[in-house]
């Protein structure tokens, strides 16, 4: 990642950062993150929220043909086995339909959620249409049991809290609509069904809220720990590049130069070059413009030689306005062309100094690494060599056999 992707990322670490921990000391009981972290939760729960649905949705269906089952053979005394035959079928058939259609991952919280809710309905609807049919003398009992399942299945499909009222709105209606139709029940023992409804789901909705919340802090907990890390892997970073980054031009420095070359020489020579390149006349560009039109010098010049290197070259500041360039696995006929490229390039690289176009060259030294050579021996033929450029009239590239590499301008 460069720079630039580098800060914007460290700017939306820290937004996130500041977001999570407002969201920590909020109170109340508000489960709604602000718009810098609602898509990021959603998003970052999308796949595990569809898997614990799907699951939720299956098991639900393997639950509901178990308790009509149950209900049949041990709390109706006349069971109707055509009705028990359509109630297992047709309700695991829709509800697995709605949850094949809304728990994708590529769906949006709504679907998903608005599918748990559809699917939390049927299953309750479905449990109210098996016990209409019951006798007087049970039909209050059996409407006691309509609050059973509704309490599990807030807490086994894990209905969020909005969704979660929605769903007790819904039953409690549902209910109220059947004790109004059975004009067979007394008056006076109608509305319990009813009451234990409400009152055991005020219970189940206060844990559905808590359990919600607490998912949520431990998200922000988590998310908290993620964003520390990669704080810490972005400081370190950044204090790796300056301990091997030149601060003026931005190319390696001499301490990462030596490293690598040491490495380098570690193995066994096979076609490395080192080139040393240094800017022709550099101190009487200095004092001409000044020591910031310098370093806006030095920083133009490696701008240019790194329109020439390759992915694997390595560029650093040698010291002064000296450059050392690493070109592994090359022959001498593309390490010379490389550096007359160089050479040329900078020659033909305007400097914006004032609001003034200049032009400055180099001189480049190339020496090869053979093998057995030490680190010491490599740079002082490469330094022999640009010594050689120089006292050849400059701008000009040089070998370490002192000879001519190509011919100057």
């Amino acid at each position: 990642m460069d720079d630039v992707g580098q800060t914007s990322r460290h700017a939306e670490r820290n937004r996130l950062r500041k977001a999570a921990e407002a969201e920590f000391s909020r109170g109340g009981f508000g489960l709604h993150f602000g718009k810098t972290l609602g898509p990021i939760y959603e998003a970052d729960l999308a796949t595990a929220r569809t898997l614990e649905l799907s699951t939720a949705c299956l098991s639900g269906v393997a639950a509901y043909i178990c308790l009509v089952l149950l209900l049949n053979l041990l709390v109706i005394e006349t069971p109707s086995w055509r009705n028990v035959a359509l109630q297992c079928t047709i309700t695991p058939f829709i509800v697995l339909s709605i949850g094949h259609l809304a728990f994708r991952v590529e769906r949006t919280p709504l679907v998903r959620e608005s599918g748990a809710l559809a699917i939390s309905c049927c299953f309750s609807l479905a449990t109210l249409l098996a016990v209409c049919p019951s006798p007087p003398s049970m039909a209050i009992l059996n409407l006691f049991l309509v609050s059973l399942p509704v309490v599990a299945v807030m807490f086994f499909a894990r209905l969020r809290f909005a969704c979660a009222v929605a769903f007790v709105a819904v039953t409690a209606i549902s209910l109220a609509v059947v004790l109004m139709l059975r004009t067979d029940v007394p008056a006076a023992v109608r509305s319990y069904p009813l009451g234990f409804l409400l009152s055991i789901s005020a219970c189940a909705l206060f844990g559905v809220h808590r359990l919600e919340q607490a998912s949520r802090k431990v998200y922000l907990h988590g998310l908290l720990q993620t964003l520390q890390i990669e704080q810490l892997a972005f400081e370190n970073g950044l204090l790796n590049r300056l301990s091997t980054t030149d601060v003026v031009t931005g190319a390696a420095n001499r301490r990462q130069l030596e490293s690598v070359l040491q490495l380098l020489c570690a193995e066994p020579a096979c076609g490395d070059f080192l080139l040393l390149a240094d800017i022709d006349f550099f101190k009487r560009f200095n004092d001409r413009h000044g020591h910031l039109a310098g370093d806006a010098c030095l920083r133009e010049v490696v701008v240019a030689m790194r329109c020439h290197l390759g992915s694997t070259d390595l560029l650093a500041r040698f010291g002064g306005e000296e450059f050392a360039i690493v070109l592994p696995r090359r022959s001498w006929h593309e390490a010379t062309a490389v550096a007359e490229r160089i050479r040329a390039g900078i020659a033909a690289h305007d400097i914006q100094v004032n609001g003034r176009q200049q032009r400055v060259t180099v001189s480049i030294g190339i020496a090869e690494r053979v093998q057995g050579a030490s680190l010491a021996s490599l740079i002082a033929q490469a330094d022999s060599a640009l010594y050689e450029a120089k006292r050849s009239g400059r701008n000009c590239v040089r070998t370490a056999a002192q000879q001519p590499a190509e011919l100057h301008a």
